[in-house]
């Protein structure tokens, strides 16, 4: 091969290089910051401008290994090892706040990366599934003595979502209990006394904000409101005298605020917890099918307990819950018997039982 040759092919390898060099930098006319380069005699120089004089890039096979020459690379945000082109962390930001291009091995422009997100500093996520089977009971009374009781077993569905420092939970419920109740005469007199069957049927929706304090790993305070949606179906039946009593049904909506405060007690694999809460029943709404217009408790009390056992996805829990409502006012409307005085009576209804569940 002549010397002319040897010139020609020199050329035509420095004319490709610098094309594909060009290409790569056209990106950022007015070209990236200059960092350090992994050259050990000197700074990398960054491609110029327009305008200004092509600085000196060094060969990929002249860059020292990272792991030899540690201080011939700059350093990126990263502090497991220095920045080398071709990583997948991006170098330090220029002034205007935006990534330092990355180049590869072959010089072509790499987007710059964002490392994930570490699941230390991701929001906690945590679905709950539970069944629970719970003594019920019902109870108003009229005048300082019981008008009616009602017991048996309410079956309860449902389902917990937490999201971070929120949680919500979604339930329905259902039984069938044993009524006792009296009649009245116009007067308000109690006569006869009836015994019958009520089916319940509604559902719940509680909506908690978590509190945990850094100085109580343990333990969290919550801030919460539920509502409560059920029909009370009286059914037909006879008194002590083989009289019969038509039934008729009751639709309740209820809404409580609550203050609670939640503790756990680790076991090795296990865990022991504990959840109380307290509030009030502020709003209540009741509209019987044989009166015209509802009526609406008064103000009363609202507290919740469970404690139980957790051990990988499934807990163990005994559960209490307590809901009360003072009289109504009397309202005066029609019904299906005439004009009729109507007032709801002192109220409370309380569950105890057990709840298993599973949580993934």
């Amino acid at each position: 091969m002549t010397v002319w040759q040897h010139v020609r092919m020199a050329c035509l390898a420095l004319l490709v290089t610098g094309g594909a060099a060009s290409l790569a930098w056209g990106q950022y006319p007015a070209g990236p910051p200059a960092v350090a380069g992994p050259s050990s005699s000197g700074p990398w120089e960054s491609p110029p401008g327009p305008g200004t004089t092509p600085g000196v890039v060094a060969a990929p096979s002249a860059w020292p290994s990272p792991a030899t020459s540690p201080s011939a690379a700059p350093g990126g945000p990263s502090s497991t090892g220095p920045w080398t082109p071709g990583s997948t962390v991006s170098p330090p930001a220029d002034n205007s706040g935006r990534p330092a291009p990355v180049l590869g091995p072959d010089f072509r422009l790499l987007q710059p990366t964002v490392a994930p997100c570490p699941v230390e500093c991701q929001p906690l996520s945590l679905s709950t599934w539970y069944a629970r089977v719970d003594y019920f009971h019902w109870n108003e009374r009229l005048n300082g003595q019981d008008f009616v009781n009602e017991s048996g077993p309410l079956y309860t569905l449902g389902y917990v979502h937490r999201f971070g420092q929120e949680r919500l939970r979604i339930e329905g419920f259902g039984g069938n209990m044993h009524y006792s109740g009296w009649e009245q005469d116009e007067n308000g007199n109690l006569t006869s006394l009836l015994a019958g069957r009520t089916d319940y049927l509604g559902c719940r929706g509680d909506y908690d904000l978590l509190i945990e304090p850094k100085w109580w790993s343990q333990g969290a305070f919550l801030l919460g409101i539920g509502s409560r949606f059920w029909i009370r179906d009286i059914n037909s039946g006879f008194d002590n005298d083989h009289n019969f009593v038509a039934g008729y049904q009751e639709t309740w909506w209820t809404v409580y605020p609550y203050l609670g405060v939640e503790n756990k007690l680790s076991l090795g694999q296990a865990e022991l917890y504990s959840s109380t809460r307290i509030g009030v029943t502020p709003f209540a709404y009741n509209k019987a099918s044989d009166v015209d217009s509802p009526i609406y408790p008064r103000t009363g009390l609202d507290f919740q307990t469970e404690s139980g056992l957790r051990q990988g996805h499934f807990s163990l829990a005994a559960y209490f819950e307590l809901l009360t409502w003072s009289h109504s006012k009397t309202v005066t409307m029609g019904s299906e018997y005439g004009i009729v005085d109507v007032m709801q009576p002192d109220s409370r209804m309380y569950t105890v039982g057990g709840k298993v569940a599973f949580t993934h």
